[in-house]
C-alpha cells in the first residue's frame, strides 16, 4: 500500500485524511489545510455508503473478500453480498471471507495500566501472523489489513478527484486512527500495514471537542458543553465496535490538553451487544437450527443482523414496551424442519406474522454486560481522580 507523503512535510500538505479502520465499520474523513486554518471543525466525510438496498450508512462494514487465488476481491457491502451470492450458488469453495477480524489481530491479555486492570488486545504481531476467515481458511494478517486500508485510500482518492484535480499524493498527509488501549506491538503492526501516522481515537476526539468549543465561542454561538477553562478536567469515552477507550484531560493555559492518566478501557463496544443478541437468537431457536440457517442463508442472516443494528441505534428513544424485528422466513422454516413445530414463543419472544417481538426488558439486558463494564471503569477513574 503506497501512502507516501513525498517531500512535503505534514505542515505544508494541502489535505489531511484520516482513515477509521474499525472492528465493525470503517470510513474516512478529510480536511483541506486552508479551510482547517479558518475553522478547525470544518471536516468532511464521504456522506453515505450505499448498501444493496439503496440505504446510506455513515460507514461501511469492515468485511473483506478474497478469491481462491488469494487475491483481494472486494470490501464492505460489495464483499458481503458477493459472498452471500457465492454461498447461495454453492460456489464459495476456496473464497476467503473476513469479518470483524480487527480484535482477532492480537491475543487477549490483561495488563496493569494506570489505576486499574484492563482487558485488552496486546499480543505480539509479526508480519507472518495469519488471520482465519469465517470458515477457518487463513491469509497473512498483513495482507488482509493492507488491502482493506488500500480500498479505503482508493475510495477517498476517487471521491477527491471528483471535487478537485490539483491534489497529488505528495500533497496528502494520511492518518490512521487506532484504539488508545492498543499495545505498541499493535500500533507497529498497523504502521507496517499502512506506513503512516497513527492517531489515538479518543485523543483526536478530545482535540475536536476542544476546537469546536473554541470555534463556537469565537463565533458567538450557543454551546452546551463546558467552556473548558484552564484547570477544568474532562473524560472522553470513545465507544467503538470492538473497544471502549477512555482518556482524561485537563485544560492548561493556551488551550493545551494534558493527559490525566494513561489510556484505558476494554472490549465493551457494540460488537458485544451484537454477540449478546446472536446468543439470544441461538438460545431461542437452538444451536443446530441457527448454524444451519447461518450457513445456508448467508444473505438472510446478514439481513437479520442489519435489522438488529438498525433497532439497536434507536432503542430507548421511544417508550415502547415491545421491540419488533423482521425475521427471515427461512429461520422459521429451519426451526419447523428440526422440531416439527411452528415457532410460536420461546423465552418470552414470540412470532407475530414475519416478526420476532421482544419484550423491552429482554432488549435492555443485551446492553447490560458492556454497560456495567463501562460504568465500573468510569467510576473507578473518577474515584482515583478526586
Amino acid at each position: 500500500m503506497d501512502m507516501e507523503r513525498g517531500k512535503n512535510s505534514k505542515e505544508n500538505v494541502l489535505v489531511v485524511v484520516a482513515i477509521d479502520f474499525g472492528t465493525t465499520y470503517s470510513g474516512w474523513a478529510y480536511s483541506f489545510r486552508k479551510e482547517y486554518k479558518e475553522n478547525h471543525t470544518n471536516i468532511k466525510t464521504k456522506g453515505g455508503w450505499k448498501n444493496f438496498d439503496g440505504q446510506a450508512t455513515e460507514k461501511i462494514p469492515t468485511v473483506a473478500l478474497f478469491t481462491p487465488e488469494d487475491k483481494f476481491h472486494s470490501f464492505g457491502y460489495e464483499a458481503e453480498n458477493k459472498y452471500a451470492e457465492l454461498v447461495d450458488e454453492e460456489q464459495s469453495t476456496g473464497w476467503k471471507y473476513f469479518k470483524r477480524f480487527k480484535m482477532a489481530l492480537l491475543s487477549d491479555d490483561t495488563k496493569q495500566f494506570g489505576h486499574q486492570q484492563r482487558e485488552l488486545v496486546t499480543g505480539k504481531i509479526s508480519r507472518h501472523q495469519k488471520l482465519k476467515d469465517v470458515n477457518g481458511k487463513k491469509l497473512p494478517s498483513l495482507t488482509v489489513v493492507s488491502e482493506c486500508l488500500n480500498f479505503l485510500k482508493n475510495d477517498f482518492l476517487k471521491a477527491l478527484k471528483e471535487k478537485v484535480n490539483f491534489v497529488e499524493m505528495k500533497d496528502i498527509h494520511w492518518v490512521i486512527t487506532v484504539p488508545a488501549i492498543w499495545s505498541d506491538e499493535a500500533k507497529a503492526f498497523m504502521r507496517l500495514a499502512a506506513n503512516q501516522s497513527l492517531a489515538y481515537e479518543p485523543e483526536a476526539a478530545a482535540i475536536y471537542c476542544r476546537d469546536i468549543i473554541i470555534q463556537k465561542k469565537t463565533d458567538g454561538e450557543d454551546y452546551s458543553m463546558s467552556s473548558l477553562d484552564p484547570g477544568e478536567k474532562f473524560l472522553v469515552l470513545d465507544c467503538g465496535g470492538g473497544t471502549v477507550d477512555i482518556t482524561g484531560y485537563t485544560i492548561e493555559e493556551g488551550n493545551k490538553l494534558i493527559e490525566l492518566f494513561p489510556p484505558t478501557g476494554g472490549p465493551w463496544g457494540g460488537t458485544e451487544v451484537d454477540k449478546q443478541f446472536q446468543d439470544l437468537i441461538v438460545e431461542i431457536f437452538g444451536k443446530e437450527v441457527w448454524h444451519m440457517f447461518e450457513k445456508s442463508c448467508v444473505h438472510n442472516s446478514l439481513e437479520l443482523m442489519r435489522r438488529f443494528e438498525g433497532r439497536k441505534k434507536v432503542f430507548g428513544e421511544n417508550d415502547e414496551d415491545k421491540v419488533r424485528i423482521q425475521c427471515p422466513g427461512e429461520l422459521f422454516e429451519q426451526y419447523k424442519s428440526k422440531t416439527g413445530l411452528d415457532f410460536q414463543l420461546e423465552l418470552g419472544v414470540k412470532k407475530v406474522r414475519d416478526k420476532l417481538v421482544f419484550p423491552t426488558q429482554i432488549m435492555k439486558d443485551l446492553f447490560q454486560k458492556p454497560l456495567n463494564a463501562i460504568i465500573d471503569s468510569v467510576r473507578k477513574l473518577l474515584t482515583n481522580l478526586k
